[in-house]
């Protein structure tokens, strides 16, 4: 028997080996051609579902964009109506366009607060109505008429330095354990030095 048949055909071919193959000649794929069934209507793939469901989008598109920009509308003359329905609040009084501008000192005099203590009162603010809860009121800290005895001012400076001690031990104490933390820390500096005698 030659060893190549199997490989390039060259040679002998065993009885043995030609026998499996026309055994296994019958089992092998034979082409055949394509057999469609005569039900079948080959046609047009369908475009008319397809063309109305981009249709609605655009359609639900336009009509979520058209509300949206009402609703703005609607929210930005809400906020302009509420600020005409406010009680009338006390009107400064304006210079004369052809007077001079009065200094800055005198501005920064006329701003001063001369009341100590603060209150609190309602302000109203132009905000959008679909940002905010329901029952929530915005309050603002107001000053009111009782000033600061020399007493006082003495307590509070006394909590301010007291105050700012507490934050430099803390801070202290945070860049320590940080530099631990980080391994940057060589614990004391003693262990280090030379003995001295």
């Amino acid at each position: 028997m030659n060893n190549d048949y199997l490989w390039d055909r060259t040679g002998e071919p065993d009885p043995e080996i030609q026998q499996l193959e026309q055994v296994l000649g019958t089992l092998r794929y034979q082409p055949r051609p394509l057999e469609l069934p005569a039900q079948v209507r080959i046609g047009h793939p369908r475009t008319f579902f397809s063309r109305i469901a981009i249709a609605a989008t655009v359609a639900t598109m336009l009509v979520s964009g058209a509300s949206w920009l009402l609703l703005r509308r609607q929210n930005a003359s809400v906020g302009l109506g509420s600020a005409s329905n406010l009680p009338a609040v006390k009107k400064l009084k304006t210079a004369p366009e052809n007077a001079a501008a009065p200094a800055r000192d005198e501005v920064v005099a006329e701003s001063k607060v001369t009341n100590g203590v603060l209150e609190n009162k309602p302000k109203r603010r132009g905000v959008r109505k679909s940002l905010l809860a329901g029952n929530k009121q915005f309050r603002t800290l107001r000053a009111r008429g009782t000033e600061l005895t020399a007493r006082d001012r003495g307590e509070a400076q006394a909590a301010k330095e007291q105050l700012m001690l507490g934050l430099r031990v803390a801070s202290t104490k945070l860049s320590l354990a940080q530099k631990r933390a980080q391994g940057a820390y060589p614990g004391s500096l003693i262990r280090n030095q030379h003995k001295v005698g």
